[in-house]
């Protein structure tokens, strides 16, 4: 008579603590961040999620570090992130890079937060902040300087300015790491561009 009482309770207590492990966000605000069940998620799917949130990488300070894979395009990638590092050492004035590690150090400190509540431990990673080195000004200057007079665009519209940062930047990444180290949202019911934006985010 006590068995199916102590299945029962164990069984609440098992919801319980699934509940309490949740991150943050997923237990306050489950309709904003709509997961896909984690048995709908492709092979694919699943080990980029895998890989960017749960794989033990090295770290500089709070920085999440990945190295350009020895792979047959390794001379490509190598290619790549030294044109962009000349791109933002030789063409960008040296107020618009103050203006670019400003913007890409406090972004990091931002997405380690959103991520402890989003994914249940903080994530920021070098390749993120390398890539708003180059694409901040502009997310930031360029969209301002077409839209401060116009206010309302200026705001309904910046939703597109960050999606269109994040394909593009997703691109670039890619081309240096082999993959979009930095984030995805692959797991997400509403994301697109193999999971480089969500809809809801």
């Amino acid at each position: 008579h006590h068995e199916p009482q102590l299945q029962s309770s164990n069984r609440i207590h098992r919801n319980q603590d699934k509940i309490m492990n949740q991150p943050l966000f997923l237990k306050f605000f489950p309709a904003f961040f709509p997961k896909k069940a984690a048995h709908t998620l492709t092979k694919h799917e699943a080990e980029e999620v895998k890989y960017v949130y749960r794989t033990r990488r090295p770290k500089l300070l709070h920085l999440t570090v990945d190295a350009i894979p020895h792979d047959k395009h390794y001379p490509k990638r190598v290619g790549m992130a030294a044109m962009l590092a000349a791109v933002w050492l030789v063409l960008y004035p040296w107020k618009l890079k103050l203006m670019t590690i400003m913007a890409a150090t406090a972004y990091s400190f931002t997405e380690s937060m959103f991520t402890f509540g989003e994914r249940g431990a903080p994530y920021t990673s070098v390749a993120q902040y390398w890539a708003n080195l180059i694409y901040s000004p502009i997310l930031l200057v360029v969209y301002g300087r077409y839209l401060r007079d116009h206010h309302v665009l200026y705001v309904f519209l910046f939703p597109v300015n960050v999606w269109v940062l994040e394909v593009v930047v997703q691109a670039l990444i890619t081309a240096v790491h082999g993959r979009n180290v930095a984030w995805t949202y692959l797991d997400y019911a509403d994301s697109y561009f193999d999971g480089a934006i969500r809809i809801g985010q």
